[in-house]
């Protein structure tokens, strides 16, 4: 049978078919080899269904192998972003329970600032000549006193006998008072429209 031409099946040509069956154009192939060898009548050709089978079974599996890989591939790209997911998850439970948390603690606690905004006169003591505090509202009215003169003699100096009158029209005069009761040196004073007054006390100068 050395005449007999035995042409390689072409590359594009799958060995087995849809059917899973050997491709005719091997089977031809396979076939004119072994006619080529040295056919025998009665040649048992088990032997080589069986390497077909085996054969056929191999690319099968392979074939099942390749499919897994894809699901594989497929499942890696997916896994990073199922943890992101799960993180994210996380962090949002943890904050709404925060949240609930603060929401039962916060009035439980009643909390109310004790300086800065609050307009309540006891947050602070009264000034006075060594520690700071609070400026009285008879400080202020004084204070107030100072920004305008009231006459042209404002803070003349002038012994407590030649005080003017503390009426009504000369309410806001201010003097500095010698010779008053008690007090040595000149004493800032100020006329409150009934009386003449110390700054330091509101005590009447007399």
């Amino acid at each position: 049978m050395a005449g007999s031409p035995t042409p390689f099946p072409p590359y594009e040509v799958p060995f087995l078919g849809p059917d899973g069956r050997v491709n005719r154009v091997w089977w031809d192939f396979l076939l004119t080899i072994f006619n080529r060898t040295g056919a025998n009548a009665g040649g048992d050709l088990s032997a080589l269904k069986t390497l077909l089978d085996d054969v056929a079974a191999l690319l099968k599996k392979q074939g099942l192998r390749i499919d897994e890989l894809d699901m594989q591939a497929a499942a890696l790209v997916a896994i990073p972003l199922l943890g992101a997911l799960a993180r994210r998850v996380a962090e949002l439970e943890a904050m709404q329970v925060v949240a609930c948390a603060l929401r039962v603690v916060l009035p439980a606690l009643d909390l109310v600032p004790t300086h800065g905004i609050q307009d309540a006169s006891d947050l602070h003591a009264i000034a006075t000549a060594t520690a700071a505090g609070f400026l009285s509202a008879a400080d202020k009215a004084k204070l107030d006193t100072l920004s305008t003169p009231a006459d042209p003699n404002d803070w003349a100096q002038v012994a407590k006998a030649s005080l003017p009158t503390a009426a009504a029209g000369n309410k806001g005069w201010r003097r500095f008072v010698t010779n008053a009761t008690g007090a040595t040196g000149i004493v800032p004073a100020y006329s409150d429209g009934s009386a003449w007054k110390r700054f330091a006390d509101d005590s009447v100068v007399t």
